[in-house]
C-alpha cells in the first residue's frame, strides 16, 4: 500500500479516474474500444469459454452501461467467442457507475449487495442476467494480469476504506 504522505494525492487522482476514462472513450474510435473489449473479454473468460460455460449467451445479447462515463456495449457469444454488436438494445442490461463496475472486477463488492444498494441495476432477460451474474462471482480476480489486479486493488482501498 502507499506510504502516508502520497495517500491524498492517490486518492485525489484514484476519484478523478472516470472523468479522465470519459474523456478517453470520447476520443477514441468505437471499432478500436470494441476490439479491446472482445480481445480483453475472451482473454479472461478463456477457460470459461473452453469448457462452453459461456454457451447460454449465444443469440443472446448483454448490454454494459458504465453511467457516470456515459459509455455502454452490448455483447453477445458468435463461434464460442464474445463479440461486441452494434446495438443499443439487448435482452439483459447491466448498468452501474465506473466505481461499481471497478469493485465488482476486484471483488471488492457482490453484484447482489450493489443491487440492494441500488448501485448496480439488471433489466431485462432476468435468467440471462443471473447466468451472468454466477460467471461474474465465480470469476477468479487472480486470473487477472497481476498489474491490473494490483491496480484495481489500490483503487478500491483508495475509494472505501
Amino acid at each position: 500500500m502507499l506510504k502516508e504522505p502520497f495517500k491524498p494525492i492517490a486518492k485525489c487522482l484514484a476519484k478523478s479516474l472516470p472523468t479522465g476514462l470519459a474523456t478517453s472513450l470520447k476520443l477514441i474510435p468505437n471499432n478500436v474500444t470494441h476490439f479491446a473489449i472482445e480481445k480483453t473479454l475472451n482473454t479472461l473468460f478463456q477457460v470459461e469459454r473452453l469448457h462452453n460455460e459461456l454457451d447460454f449467451m449465444h443469440n443472446k445479447s448483454l448490454r454494459i452501461e458504465v453511467s457516470d462515463l456515459n459509455f455502454a456495449f452490448t455483447l453477445t457469444l458468435k463461434h464460442g467467442q464474445l463479440v461486441v454488436i452494434d446495438t443499443n438494445e439487448a435482452d439483459t442490461t447491466f448498468r452501474a457507475d465506473f466505481e461499481q463496475f471497478l469493485l465488482l472486477a476486484g471483488q471488492y463488492a457482490d453484484p447482489d449487495t450493489l443491487f440492494f444498494n441500488r448501485q448496480f441495476a439488471i433489466s431485462g432477460d432476468t435468467e440471462l442476467g443471473l447466468e451472468v451474474k454466477a460467471i461474474i462471482e465465480n470469476f477468479e480476480h487472480s486470473r487477472l494480469p497481476k498489474p491490473l489486479n494490483q491496480l484495481i486493488a489500490t483503487h478500491c482501498q483508495l475509494i472505501y476504506k
